[in-house]
């Protein structure tokens, strides 16, 4: 067992040791251009996601004009790096927590004054702050627009790499022991799907 990897239960099924892979893809071409493996969990997930805008960034020039992902990156410390840090719109589901079972208001149950800037519950007593304040992206509904199904298509491309890692590359399980060993394997995986998807975009000379 690699004393690294972290003990999941993603599938549904019993828990096991595992990685997780992390793809910043193309979503054009569908061409994987970083990858960053971490435990599956959420938030080295989120954290990959930045390093991999940043390094990409850094060593190519190329800075993403969106960000599509599932709820994983849906944190507000998330999408407010996205859109107030590094100007990047997030085509992301929100990762709401606002509901509460423990008897206690749910958000919805506050009224914002934005003159004074607090919240009054239904009780009428004022909420407090006395942490620091961050600046949360208010979540909007898309999901009918145009753009949310551009971005819904796009997503399947990137869902199609993880299934052909599987299906195709044939990895479904990590050879090489530590963090190092995954990145080597899962390099060595994503340059094995580019040189796959660089065989159908490149044109085919006609036959003699």
């Amino acid at each position: 067992m690699d004393p690294a990897a972290r003990r999941t239960g993603a599938d549904g099924g019993a828990a096991y040791c595992a990685y997780s892979t992390n793809y910043l893809v193309d979503l054009d071409n569908a061409v994987i251009v970083d990858i960053e493996p971490t435990a599956p969990i959420r938030p080295a997930e989120a954290r990959a996601a930045r390093d991999m805008i940043d390094r990409v960034k850094a060593r190519f020039g190329i800075k993403p004009g969106k960000l599509v992902g599932d709820i994983v990156y849906g944190s507000a410390e998330m999408l407010g790096w996205l859109v107030e840090d590094r100007k990047i719109a997030p085509h992301i589901p929100v990762w709401d927590k606002s509901k509460r079972t423990d008897g206690t208001f749910s958000r919805e149950e506050f009224a914002y004054d934005a003159t004074a800037d607090r919240y009054t519950c239904l009780a009428g007593n004022t909420l407090e702050t006395s942490r620091r304040k961050f600046s949360k992206p208010r979540p909007t509904n898309v999901s009918k627009t145009d753009a949310y199904m551009t971005s819904f298509r796009q997503k399947r491309k990137v869902e199609m790499l993880f299934a052909h890692l599987k299906r195709y590359i044939g990895l479904r399980m990590i050879r090489l022991r530590g963090p190092k060993g995954a990145t080597e394997q899962f390099q060595l995986a994503a340059t094995a799907q580019n040189l796959r998807k660089l065989a159908k975009l490149v044109p085919q000379p006609d036959p003699a």
